[in-house]
């Protein structure tokens, strides 16, 4: 046992995978529920001999995002980005945010917030490549690229719905590969596809988008 959340200010029901720096001195991850004011938390967990300390990085507060699902994403030694599935400042359709480090203090910030055109509501994690990021929202793959502090979102697709066989409902992060002519996104979809006896609104999809 690393670490038993206690459903205070340290938060509580984490949903997403751990992320291990390079050092292999850290984790990090979030959880949807508890902090400050119940909007989720990301945390460290750092190795102190044979403990696990955890300190909450960063509380959310709502208009900087509410309940976070996915992982997060290291990019060099001292920022984190993620996404959180609800809060921000459009409607509650949920945010991507930046948490770096300096001087052993940790700053959160929002790159982008959903407005629903691009999808919303993203449960998964975010993926690099070079200076983008890539990951889904409710019904979209789409690509996060910065722009003067903030992060400018193009869609990369919009699944069909229920009566398209494309998929529908990408919950999970993806994979991006890449050759010489372009670059390949793969993913799954929760519901959709062409088999739609068997379930309902269709059993799911794998999925490859070239660009």
């Amino acid at each position: 046992m690393l670490y038993s959340f206690t459903g205070g200010n340290d938060a509580q029901c984490p949903r997403s995978t751990l992320l291990l720096d390079r050092t292999e001195q850290h984790l990090y991850g979030t959880t949807s529920f508890g902090g400050d004011i119940g909007c989720g938390t990301a945390f460290q967990l750092e190795r102190a001999n044979d403990n696990w300390e955890q300190r909450v990085i960063h509380a959310f507060t709502g208009t900087d995002g509410c309940f976070p699902s996915g992982g997060l994403t290291l990019v060099g030694r001292d920022t984190l980005f993620g996404m959180s599935s609800g809060g921000g400042t459009n409607n509650d359709n949920g945010t991507i945010f930046q948490i770096a480090v300096a001087n052993g203090t940790w700053t959160e910030s929002v790159l982008h917030n959903f407005t629903g055109l691009e999808g919303h509501s993203p449960l998964g994690s975010l993926t690099r490549v070079e200076n983008d990021l890539y990951g889904t929202a409710t019904n979209t793959v789409f690509r996060m690229t910065f722009m003067g502090g903030h992060g400018s979102v193009s869609v990369l697709h919009r699944f069909g719905g229920e009566l398209s066989n494309d998929g529908i409902l990408p919950f999970a992060g993806v994979a991006v590969g890449w050759d010489a002519s372009a670059k390949h996104v793969f993913g799954m979809t929760w519901r959709g596809g062409k088999f739609k006896d068997a379930c309902s609104e269709g059993c799911g999809v794998a999925y490859e988008i070239t660009f």
